[in-house]
């Protein structure tokens, strides 16, 4: 399974601190039913003597993960926060969410292309 066997390189591929992150999830944050919610992962981390902010976390962790064979997952339906994807019915949830997104931004294009037509007929 690419989800958790390439964890290894992938943590290795972090920062010092994103592996401290990663390994917290690793520990912890396996399959949707143990995902984490943000201040989980900051307190950890503060425990550790570091300083990561949400954003530092999303931009030095969750985005390489997402752009490899290691895909840290999040979502706001039922299970809230951040988990590594390790069975289907996690990749799923994380479909779910995705699709739920997509339609959201392409609901605020369409009102965008149409205050755009309306204001300058293009």
């Amino acid at each position: 399974m690419a989800f958790l066997s390439d964890a290894k390189s992938f943590s290795a591929s972090l920062t010092k601190d994103g592996r401290v992150a990663f390994a917290y999830l690793m520990e912890n944050a396996v399959g949707c039913a143990h995902a984490k919610a943000w201040p989980d992962i900051e307190a950890h981390l503060i425990q550790k003597g570091i300083n990561m902010s949400k954003n530092t976390f999303q931009a030095s962790v969750i985005k390489p993960s997402r752009e490899g064979k290691v895909f840290i997952g999040s979502t706001d339906v039922d299970f809230k926060g951040y988990f590594i994807i390790a069975k289907l019915e996690d990749a799923d949830v994380v479909r779910a969410w995705y699709k739920k997104r997509i339609a959201k931004e392409r609901s605020n294009l369409d009102n965008l292309e149409k205050l755009i037509k309306e204001e300058w007929n293009v």
